[in-house]
């Protein structure tokens, strides 16, 4: 069974679907700045978040989901620009793995594997074989799975009489993207060795069969199922960071510290798309709380709407309303912790705060950088908040007490730390940590509003 043909209870979403989008990408063209490809990302997000409840219930294969991807060339944001990727660092990709995961988290999940992948060979390859797996991916504008996951039992390689080649045998339980990829990584053990090769497979063939047994809520559309690799025959050229003379791994690739950067990437992967996950969830729970939630009428102390409300018990009737996330419509405080980096505090402003919360906020940042940049994001984006930046090489959490200043904004640098205070009101929601992201400056927030 190939990927392209999907068993008779598995149905796809139709690409043409995202039709005027599709004309509209390819009539702008790929963005040229990484605040272009930022731009792009949150485009996507918007388009991706207006069904993504329901696609996730109706659970049908995502190829349109990932044919919007490919048009609006996110697949390509790390890619080479010679061969007409977008020439980015992961620095960008991981802000764009967030930022699609905030509106849709497994469409966040399939970009971020993909991006993992398909950047694979070069870490792990020859500097020809890092070139040719990026020259056919990007002209491509391919989409790769990864049948990788250390969990399960290793693949099994057998090297070939021919000499020429290896061939893969197993099964993976955990499959990322595999059913609507154009290209799979596939990873195992050579026979009679501890040795491990990785290697690029076209998925569309015979050797490999995917269960179509993924049904995790939230993450339906991410396709991770099981697969099945029967025979699949690679030629030694193909094995990634292998000598195809010696059948050997070259020392210079595979046997130094670098090699082992895949897994640190992939981490930074996960707390990316958990991070762009919990803002969307956070931006969706608190719109349908303010649009959807009604006061109660009967009692005496009657109310006109539902932020009017007094609760005796705000925390608990709280998390009985939106889980750990914050009902900011009907409570009268409320404290949010959360992480995004940054360079996204405009972003961070405009789609999460202006949008969901319609109010000032208290922000206190510990960051890793300079106080340089700190002076400038505040510069850029100092309006109703109040920042507190230092110094540090480590990401902690703070709580600082706050009560409403001047409409007259100060600003005060002292050493290491820099503040910017603001006009806001206080507000106290409840907690929501990620983890520390690979290569960015972070921005931990302690936000405070005071809902109107």
């Amino acid at each position: 069974m190939s990927h392209k043909v999907l068993p008779s209870y598995r149905q796809a979403t139709n690409p043409s679907a995202y039709h005027t989008q599709h004309e509209a990408f390819s009539e702008e063209g790929n963005p040229k700045t990484a605040q272009g490809w930022l731009e792009r990302a949150h485009l996507v997000a918007k388009i991706l978040a207006t069904d993504a409840a329901t696609r996730d219930i109706e659970n049908k294969s995502p190829i349109a989901e990932i044919s919007l991807l490919k048009s609006a060339g996110l697949l390509k944001v790390l890619g080479p620009v010679k061969y007409g990727g977008g020439g980015q660092s992961w620095d960008i990709g991981y802000k764009i793995i967030r930022i699609v995961a905030s509106g849709d988290g497994s469409l966040g999940m399939l970009l971020g594997y993909h991006l993992l992948w398909s950047t694979t060979a070069n870490v792990v390859g020859t500097e020809e074989q890092a070139e040719y797996v990026q020259r056919v991916i990007i002209e491509n504008n391919w989409f790769c799975g990864g049948a990788v996951n250390p969990r399960d039992s290793d693949l099994r390689i057998t090297p070939n009489a021919d000499g020429n080649s290896v061939t893969f045998n197993g099964k993976k339980n955990f499959n990322t993207g595999g059913v609507v990829s154009d290209l799979t990584v596939l990873e195992g053990v050579l026979d009679g060795t501890d040795k491990h090769i990785f290697t690029f497979v076209k998925t569309d063939q015979p050797g490999i069969t995917f269960a179509h047994n993924w049904d995790a809520l939230g993450m339906r559309l991410t396709e991770s199922g099981g697969v099945t690799i029967s025979d699949v025959v690679v030629p030694w050229s193909d094995c990634l960071g292998w000598s195809a003379t010696t059948r050997q791994p070259i020392p210079e690739i595979l046997e130094i510290p670098y090699a082992s950067l895949l897994l640190p990437t992939i981490q930074a992967v996960f707390s990316n798309f958990y991070l762009g996950s919990t803002l969307g969830a956070l931006r969706a729970a608190t719109e349908y709380t303010r649009t959807f939630t009604r006061p109660w009428p009967y009692g005496g102390d009657n109310k006109d709407k539902a932020t009017d409300e007094c609760l005796h018990d705000p925390v608990a009737y709280k998390r009985r309303e939106v889980g750990e996330l914050a009902l900011l419509s009907k409570l009268d405080w409320a404290r949010l912790y959360i992480v995004v980096p940054i360079g996204e505090l405009a972003y961070f402003k405009e789609s999460l705060i202006i949008d969901i919360l319609k109010g000032s906020f208290f922000a206190t940042s510990f960051f890793h950088g300079s106080c340089t940049e700190a002076l400038q994001a505040i510069r850029e984006r100092s309006d109703g908040l109040l920042v507190d930046f230092h110094d540090t090489s480590f990401i902690s959490l703070a709580d600082v007490e706050f009560e409403n200043r001047r409409a007259k904004s100060q600003s005060d640098v002292l050493g290491g730390s820099v503040s910017c205070v603001m006009p806001t009101t206080a507000l106290t929601v409840p907690t929501i940590v990620a983890p520390r992201f690979s290569r960015n400056h972070l921005f931990q927030a302690s936000v405070r509003l005071k809902l109107l």
